[in-house]
């Protein structure tokens, strides 16, 4: 090996560099062998809660005696001491005699303080034991270890000898002996500063006491309250006070400060410490000091906290060599381990047998007849102590002790590192929440990243995709429309949704409106992340929303969250569970939306209605929804059976027109009209196939009325077969089309791929968006009448002289969004109507909540941002649900979209009003008829007008319909 392997060895944990004079002790038989079992127990083992037992180990060495040259037998401490002291994280206190020869830092030491204290022999048994425990207290607590027992106890002691302590301080009663704790110079400055005059000295005077107050229930002055002498017949510092009197036994003293010591050892290792600490106690230091350990670990002691007594194992390994006294055990004669008694001794070199006889033996015994000694002989001869450069070498190539490295708290810190970030993918990535901080949000990401979130929110993070519009999921815009209309639509959602959340926050962080809000979900297809034509229907909504809770933000707070059902709401019935679990934490009193007619959204809305939830439904119109539905849900838009009498009503008009009606023969009766009723055949689809049903129905109704005009003829066509379904629609007389909204230019491009000429066209209310977003430019011969509800043309109104308050505010609201002619276009159809109305119901049916009713309440007023929690009851939440449910079928009120009146026991509307609306190209859209009553929503000149709640019914010729637009009022 050459000169600089030697070098770098020489500085390693691998190399011990000691000498041969401070080594002498362990170059003897079974040196290193010594050397090897005290690294084993060194070392703590590793996972969570595990501990080994220490023993206590007495080295022996016989009179000294010379073979030849050779000295007697020397300490094997030193070396010991030397070796750990290379690893600073082993506590170690070396205990000895004051004659013994200072162990002085080593060249290769890497400290150079010297690792041994000298204890004087000049001073009383019980003296000697309390300078011992300070000097192994001052070397132990260099490695971070505190011992506040101790040193109460030594305050203790101070005064009932009546001395000051050794920071010279005197104390009146044992209480204020314990109460002082180190490093309290700060408490003795805020003591001086409280007896001078100023106006912070009634403050400062408060903190003695409060000083006073944490110290005496402190765990110190617990400790000593249940600290019992052997025969003292009470519990208590004062009794303890007493009975160390100036006239105490030694024994009971020493007993009380080797428990301190060791309670202090078993409060400092509860933590996860890589080594335990060490004792070594050279010669006769004090010789009742480890006999004094051994025999307060079999007898109970208090714990830290109030309790009984019991045996505690302790972390100290105690490591003493001294010569041979006559009450030690004799040597052990037998090699065999079953054949050893309980104590004897043994040579150093079967050390390792030893160790493990003793854990049998101290496994197998009661807690409090435990063995913890264990004695080993140091031997003396030539071939031992004489023995040269050889057993120096195998010492030194032993090497520093082998600690434990901290894989249980590396473990730990990459457990926590992946949980959290597992948590933050979980949050972003696949749960729609915000990186950090990381919650449990009730949403879920589907189809891949950026996707979709589904669920429930009660921010807009999930659905803000501004940033990632560019992406090709968004680039890809569907039939009729452009990569710019799905950016305004992301741009008009992601504002929209701002806004609301804006508002949520202000109801939060005032303390008045937190006390007294409700919360509303709008259950829909928020779906941003798609290209669906349902995005329009969600904005405008959810714009209708917003008013609403701007208008009742003082007066009846109301605090919305978003739940996403996702594409053709195949998400509905996860949004609805997730709604049902936050119920009560979320303060939830009612849902409204459900999106469109379809079969997740009916299940959704059946979850819901069984959780004791109401449910207001918005554009949702087929049968399913009302029949058998239970108190809990209603509805603001009209019933596809309402919607049916509209349209058979302007068929029934149309068939008389001349240009369908044609020449008619004297003397024979008129031909009936064929009416070619298609419809979109899909079973989850509840909307299209039954609005086709009940428009057939109303026809046979008709006939059976007398009216023998018109013959249904129903046909269906799947989603690519839009075209083939308008090429089959130039054979009949009339067309009623109750598809969606998607397929409805496809259906207008095969009627004119067959050449129908200018035919009339009649359709339910999904084809508004297509009206409205002047999709039939290409189409302009042919005369597409459709129905609609809570439009602006209803009161024969434009967009610049509708007075109604929710018209003004929604200009207002969203003039950065929408200019003068798109917001005409956005209110004509009526959906964010629908939606203010169903907010407006739930509003004005609920019950008035007063702060006391909402019991439990507590506010964070210390944080950042004082958010006011307030606490409420799942039952009382259940009471206001039930309430609600029950008064929304007696509602009577006026809304934008018409009277707001249900049918005794339905969740349907009372003669809903319906308009019929006719586009014809580039001709300005008008009112063809009406059903139903008109009544006047509120101005904006005047907020604090009542509505008319008058109602003035309409004469028509049959469900109340008539031709032409209604009355101007």
């Amino acid at each position: 090996m050459g000169r600089r392997d030697r070098w770098k060895r020489r500085f390693s944990r691998r190399f011990w560099a000691v000498d041969g004079a401070l080594a002498e002790g362990l170059t003897g038989a079974g040196g290193a062998a010594l050397v090897t079992a005290l690294d084993g127990l060194l070392c703590r083992p590793y996972g969570l809660g595990r501990h080994r037992p220490l023993p206590v180990i007495t080295l022996l060495a016989p009179e000294s005696t010379a073979v030849d040259s050779c000295p007697g037998i020397a300490s094997p401490l030193p070396a010991l001491a030397d070796r750990m002291s290379r690893r600073p994280r082993i506590p170690m206190a070396y205990l000895r005699p004051p004659a013994a020869a200072p162990v002085s830092a080593s060249a290769d030491s890497p400290s150079d303080e010297p690792s041994t204290v000298a204890v004087p022999n000049f001073l009383t048994p019980e003296a000697v034991l309390r300078v011992t425990l300070r000097a192994a207290i001052a070397r132990l607590a260099k490695s971070g270890l505190s011992f506040r027992h101790v040193e109460a106890l030594d305050r203790l002691l101070c005064h009932v000898d009546g001395v000051p302590d050794a920071r010279g301080r005197e104390f009146r009663n044992p209480a204020e002996a314990v109460r002082h704790l180190p490093g309290d110079g700060w408490f003795a400055a805020v003591v001086d500063a409280a007896k001078q005059p100023g106006g912070w000295a009634s403050l400062l005077a408060v903190v003695p006491y409060l000083h006073s107050w944490w110290a005496d229930r402190s765990p110190q002055r617990r400790w000593l309250d249940n600290y019992a002498f052997p025969g003292l017949p009470e519990r208590g510092l004062p009794h303890l006070a007493a009975a160390l009197a100036p006239r105490r036994r030694f024994e009971d003293v020493a007993g009380l400060l080797v428990a301190a010591f060791l309670s202090d050892l078993r409060h400092a290792y509860r933590w996860r410490r890589l080594a335990y600490p060490v004792l070594l106690v050279d010669g006769d230091a004090h010789p009742a000091l480890v006999d004094t350990i051994a025999q307060c670990r079999m007898t109970p002691t208090p714990t830290r906290r109030q309790g009984r007594d019991r045996i505690q194992q302790d972390p100290l390994l105690v490591v003493e060599f001294r010569r041979r006294r006559s009450t030690d055990p004799q040597p052990a004669h037998s090699s065999r381990a079953a054949h050893r008694p309980l104590v004897e001794v043994w040579p150093v070199g079967e050390v390792e047998a030893e160790l493990r006889a003793w854990r049998r033996r101290w496994a197998a015994a009661q807690p409090a007849a435990r063995p913890w000694r264990v004695f080993l002989e140091m031997s003396a001869g030539r071939a031992a102590t004489c023995a040269g450069a050889g057993p120096l070498t195998v010492l030194q190539n032993l090497g520093l002790p082998r600690i434990r490295r901290p894989i249980t708290s590396v473990a730990l810190v990459l457990l926590l590192v992946t949980a959290s970030a597992a948590k933050v993918v979980d949050n972003s990535f696949l749960g729609c929440g915000p990186w950090w901080p990381p919650t449990n949000p009730s949403t879920r990401r589907i189809g891949g990243y950026p996707g979709e979130c589904v669920g429930l929110t009660s921010a807009a993070t999930p659905f803000d995709r501004s940033e990632t519009s560019g992406t090709e999921a968004e680039t890809v815009p569907p039939p009729g429309r452009s990569t710019e209309d799905i950016e305004g639509d992301n741009r008009d959602l992601t504002d929209v949704l701002r806004k609301i959340t804006a508002n949520n926050d202000r109801i939060l962080r005032h303390e008045e409106r937190a006390r007294r809000y409700v919360t509303v979900v709008y259950l829909s297809a928020i779906n941003i992340a798609g290209n669906g034509d349902d995005r329009r229907s969600t904005v405008e909504e959810l714009r209708g929303l917003l008013i609403k809770q701007d208008q009742s933000l003082n007066a009846r707070p109301v605090r919305i969250l978003f739940a996403n059902t996702g594409d053709q709401a195949t998400y509905a019935p996860y949004a609805a569970d997730r709604i049902v679990a936050a119920k009560d934490a979320e303060r939830i009193v009612a849902v409204v939306g459900l999106g469109i007619s379809l079969q997740p959204a009916l299940d959704a809305r059946n979850r819901l209605t069984e959780a004791g939830i109401p449910v207001i439904g918005t554009l949702v119109s087929a049968s399913a929804f009302v029949e058998g539905a239970s108190g809990l849900y209603h509805q603001v838009g009209p019933t596809n059976t309402r919607i049916a009498e509209a349209v058979t009503y302007r068929l029934l008009v149309m068939a008389n027109t001349p240009a369908v009606a044609g020449k008619q023969q004297s003397g024979q009766p008129p031909r009936k009209k064929d009416v070619l009723v298609v419809y979109r055949a899909e079973a989850a689809d509840l909307y299209s196939r039954d609005l086709a049903e009940k428009v057939q129905a109303a026809i046979q109704t008709a006939a059976m009325d007398g009216d023998f005009k018109l013959e249904p003829h129903p046909q269906e066509y799947q989603d690519d077969q839009a075209a083939a379904a308008g090429e089959k629609a130039c054979e009949a007389d009339l067309v009623f089309f109750g598809g969606r909204n998607n397929q409805f230019p496809a259906f207008l491009k095969g009627m004119k791929n067959a050449g129908c000429g200018a035919k009339q066209v009649v359709a339910g209310d999904s084809i508004a968006r297509s009206v409205l977003d002047n999709d039939l430019q290409d189409y302009k011969n042919h005369v597409v009448e459709y129905v609609s509800t809570g439009t602006m043309l209803a009161r024969r109104a434009g967009c610049q002289d509708d007075s109604t308050r929710f018209s003004a505010q929604y200009r207002d609201l969203f003039r950065k969004m929408v200019d003068a002619a798109q917001a005409c276009k956005r209110l004509n159809d009526g959906q964010a109507m629908l939606a203010y109305d169903a907010l407006t119901l739930i509003v004005e049916q609920l019950p008035a909540l007063t702060p006391e009713e909402w019991t439990g309440g507590f506010s964070l007023d210390w944080l950042p941002q004082a958010w006011h929690v307030t606490a409420v009851p799942g039952a009382q939440l259940d009471h206001w649900r039930r309430l609600l449910g029950d008064r929304l079928g007696d509602a009577s009120l006026v809304g934008l979209s018409g009277r707001l009146e249900f049918r005794p026991g339905s969740a349907a509307m009372r003669d809903k009003e319906i308009v019929v609306i006719s586009a014809h190209g580039a001709v300005p859209m008008k009112v063809a008829a009406f059903c139903g009553t008109v009544v006047n929503p509120p101005k904006r000149a005047d907020r604090r007008q009542r509505p008319d709640t008058s109602l003035r019914p309409q004469p028509g010729t049959r469900w109340g319909c008539k031709e032409g637009p209604p009355p101007r009022l």
